[in-house]
């Protein structure tokens, strides 16, 4: 394994990682970063490379303030011409980061100055650094999910490296964000919490490559799949599929489909399918399919003397601001059990809801020129639906008569976000076409004989790269920084956001 010696910022290799300990870097890509070949043929012009800032910051943080004498970066500490170092930085780097002594956080967008930083009144409530800290690329990159979940210890730093807080305290800001439950944030067993669940988590995230999505999730599952960069996202996301199949009896891996519930709640129903040919078929050709399986599974909350518990209903969802509910509020029901009788009335709903606004012949328009607008796009689509839905079951609840009204009112809050995901996610299907990442095209920094063409993970994080993939869309991405008027988290953005009359004369137009 290769590592950094954080007093010399020089690589050293055949360190027992099991033995030794040391620090990584979790961050997102960008220009001019520093790879393994750059330091081994030229050190100098290695450091005069924009990355090299970023090496040095976080070799000086491990060793000055944690005493920790190697780091490893993904950037420099893969040699990508080497299979096996390749095979083990993708199918290891869960554990990688779990056996780690420290995990830096840096978020290069984020701006923090701790001599201004105001105490929170509340524990519940967020200072305008939390708003701007959850808003930071970092969070939307798909190897981020496990480098937010694997580490034993894991540190938030600043664009000018000033240290923002440690995960613990933030498990009810990163729920909110992310939807990864407190119980998996706090260092939970994996296994616990069903594989659709799990799925659930990567459904916004996004990477330059395709398969990526797929290969960054072998570590959520403990599972290994052989990179095969050029198959494609949907015969990469098959593999992992079948590979989960293989170590687990876990029936819940076929609970984005609608007979779910009826066909396939147990193994014993499923083990007949798992062996048959026609498997593929039956399986989520992405991970958005599994987008609206979050009511169907309970919400694991933080450990606690009597083993892990589910969220309270009393905590999904009050009429107070959102930020004064629980911290780990949700829409996800924890009453909703697997294989419940509430599973099918559930999912009904959902289907009905979200049936009824994606064929509705004034709003479908909308959607469409919503999602196609650079200044909006699909992820503030979501969001501004998830709130209309809101503040309409919330006029409803007011103006019902009837106990049917006032339970279609609760199940309309409860279920906004699954419902305003789904919409985003067809809609987005239908207008926006796949991207695909040509690595030779891209603002790649490593020189050619890197093996750009056969490599994921050097091109998995490139913040200046053209052209993302997201899960749920397969849209480019947009650089939030570009939009002023969109400086709201998702929890404090107003339904108003969405300006309708603007849209429908464009529409019109």
């Amino acid at each position: 394994m290769i590592f950094l010696r954080t007093d010399t910022i020089e690589l050293t290799q055949h360190i027992d990682e099991n033995d030794t300990p040391y620090a990584v870097l979790s961050h997102t890509w960008g220009p001019e970063e520093v790879m393994y070949g750059d330091l081994v043929r030229s050190r100098p012009s290695a450091v005069a490379r924009a990355g090299f800032a970023k090496i040095r910051e976080a070799c000086r943080i491990a060793l000055e303030e944690h005493q920790l004498r190697y780091l490893w970066i993904d950037t420099c500490c893969i040699d990508r011409n080497d299979a096996a170092d390749l095979y083990a930085s993708i199918n290891f780097s869960f554990r990688r980061f779990r056996s780690a002594a420290l995990c830096i956080a840096y978020l290069s967008d984020f701006d923090f100055d701790p001599s201004s930083a105001q105490p929170n009144e509340e524990n519940s409530r967020p200072t305008d650094y939390h708003r701007s800290f959850i808003r930071s690329r970092w969070f939307n990159r798909s190897w981020t999910i496990q480098e937010l979940i694997a580490p034993s210890q894991l540190l938030f730093y600043s664009r000018q490296w000033k240290l923002f807080d440690e995960r613990s305290p933030l498990i009810g800001i990163l729920y909110e964000r992310t939807g990864i439950d407190p119980y998996a944030l706090a260092g939970g067993d994996l296994s616990q919490i069903p594989v659709a669940r799990r799925m659930l988590w990567a459904v916004s995230r996004n990477s330059t490559r395709l398969e990526d999505w797929a290969y960054s999730l072998n570590g959520l599952f403990d599972v290994e799949t052989a990179p095969e960069y050029g198959e494609g996202h949907r015969s990469a996301f098959l593999r992992l599929q079948e590979a989960i199949l293989k170590k687990y009896k876990d029936p819940t891996i076929f609970a984005w489909r609608d007979d779910w519930p009826e066909k396939y709640s147990s193994w014993e129903e499923c083990e007949e399918l798992v062996r048959s040919t026609q498997l593929t078929d039956y399986l989520a050709k992405t991970p958005a399919h599994f987008s609206h399986v979050g009511p169907l599974f309970p919400i694991l909350n933080v450990p606690d003397d009597d083993g892990y518990q589910s969220v309270a209903v009393e905590d999904l969802d009050t009429d107070k601001d959102d930020w004064e509910t629980s911290s780990v509020a949700s829409f996800e029901s924890s009453t909703t059990l697997v294989g419940s009788s509430a599973s099918g009335p559930v999912r009904s709903g959902l289907t009905k809801a979200i049936s009824f606004l994606l064929e509705n012949e004034v709003l479908y328009p909308l959607f469409e020129t919503a999602i196609q607008r650079p200044s909006f796009g699909a992820e503030r689509l979501r969001r501004n639906l998830a709130r209309l839905l809101r503040q309409l079951g919330k006029e409803l609840a007011v103006e019902a008569t009837l106990k049917d009204e006032s339970l279609s009112a609760v199940f309309l809050r409860q279920y906004r976000i699954p419902i305003a995901s789904a919409i985003t996610m067809r809609v987005s299907e239908k207008c926006l076409a796949p991207v695909l990442v040509d690595p030779l095209e891209s603002p790649a920094p490593d020189p050619p004989d890197e093996g750009t063409s056969d490599t994921a993970t050097e091109e998995r994080d490139q913040d200046d790269a053209e052209t993302e993939v997201n899960y749920e869309t397969m849209e480019k991405e947009r650089d939030e920084e570009d939009e002023p008027d969109d400086t709201a988290p998702e929890y404090k953005e107003e339904a108003a956001d969405l300006d309708f009359e603007s849209i429908s004369f464009e529409t019109r137009r």
